[in-house]
This record gives structure tokens, C-alpha cells and sequence, in this order.
């Protein structure tokens, strides 16, 4: 459940912008629909929680930017800004003093910037457009998977209980786990002919 606002002003003397803001809450007894299969699979069975809790994918704010500048058919340039506040995920039993509530803990918030700016040109009859588009602007490194120890991507407190790595990474490599955040920034240059 949930709302959705919106604005937009369309593009007039050089100057466009949309934004939307969404607060919704998911709640359920379980975020994954397998969850009573797998539960009737253990022995001995584990029951089911009755509890309501917040599913893996409740993000309670998101608010999304458009900032649109230019003349159609000759230049354009846009920026586009995302904000959302972080999803839940389960803690570690050891750092609850052994009570532990299924998605009980919340990750970091994350935002990102992107740009994208265009230009035609006609030589002859010929139209050539220029484009590029910046994928994460400010190199952000947004947190997607988290320790539930920490509630960090590149952070554990338990790190001396584990034994000896055995491999060519060190246990800060390990911690850094690239997929465990938003991809780096992206610059794409390009152009593209119309006839």
C-alpha cells in the first residue's frame, strides 16, 4: 500500500522537469513464495512465521528527478537523479543478542545521477547526432548486499572467527565484493546518421 505524487512541466523556452515521489509499504509473512515448501523440507520441520514483517523489496521512499534542457531538433541535455531510502534484510543472530526479527535491519539509502546530452548537425542530406550519456555521474558506490553483521557491504565484525583464506584474494578483497555494489561510472560517446 501506498501513494504515488507526480509533476511534470513539458519542455518550453529551453526548460523541461518530471518528478515523482512514491511512499509504499510491503508487508507479508514472507518475502520469498517458496518459503512453506522449503519449510515442510527440513527436519524436523520448521514452522512457518505468522508474524507480519517487511518483505525483501519495502522501500518506503523513492524520488525520482528529471531535469530536461534544450531545443528538440538541435541540442538537448538531461539530468536524472534517483533517491531511494534502503530495503530491509535479515541481522545476524550474534549482533541481536540472539533475538532475530526476519528483515529486521534496513540497508543504506542509495542515489545515483546520470547525464545525457545529444547535438545535430546536417551536412548536406545527411543528419549526424552526437550523443553522450554518463551512467552514474557522481561514481557513487550505492550498498545493494549487505553483511548481516553490519548491515555494510565491505564490513564484518566477525572476520576473526573465520579461518585461514585459501586462494589468490585477501579477506579485504573478499569484502569488496564488486557485485555487492552499484555498478561505477559509465561514459558512452557515440553518434548515429540519418539519411
Amino acid at each position: 500500500r501506498g501513494f504515488v505524487v507526480s509533476t511534470e512541466k513539458r519542455l518550453a523556452d529551453y526548460f523541461g522537469l518530471r518528478a515523482d515521489y512514491t511512499f509504499q509499504i510491503a508487508e507479508g509473512n514472507s518475502s520469498d513464495p517458496r518459503t512453506v515448501f522449503y519449510n515442510n523440507q527440513s527436519d524436523p520441520p520448521v514452522e512457518t512465521p505468522k508474524s507480519v514483517v517487511p518483505l525483501a523489496w519495502d522501500q518506503r521512499h523513492t524520488l525520482n528527478l528529471s531535469l530536461l534542457v534544450g531545443k528538440p531538433g538541435n541540442w538537448m541535455s538531461s539530468v536524472i537523479f534517483q533517491y531511494g531510502s534502503g530495503q530491509p534484510y535479515t541481522e545476524d543472530v550474534r549482533t541481536s543478542q540472539g533475538i532475530r526479527f526476519e528483515n529486521g535491519g534496513t540497508k543504506p539509502a542509495f542515489f545515483n545521477v546520470d547525464l545525457r546530452a545529444a547535438k545535430s548537425v546536417r551536412l548536406g542530406d545527411v543528419n549526424v547526432n552526437f550523443f553522450l550519456w554518463v551512467y552514474n555521474l557522481l561514481d557513487t558506490k550505492n550498498e545493494f548486499n549487505v553483511n548481516p553483521g553490519t548491515g555494510r557491504a565491505n564490513l564484518d565484525i566477525f572476520t576473526s572467527l573465520g579461518g585461514r583464506i585459501i586462494g589468490l584474494n585477501t579477506l579485504e578483497e573478499y569484502l569488496n565484493d564488486p557485485t555487492s555494489f552499484s555498478a561505477p561510472r559509465e561514459v558512452r560517446l557515440g553518434l548515429s546518421l540519418e539519411f
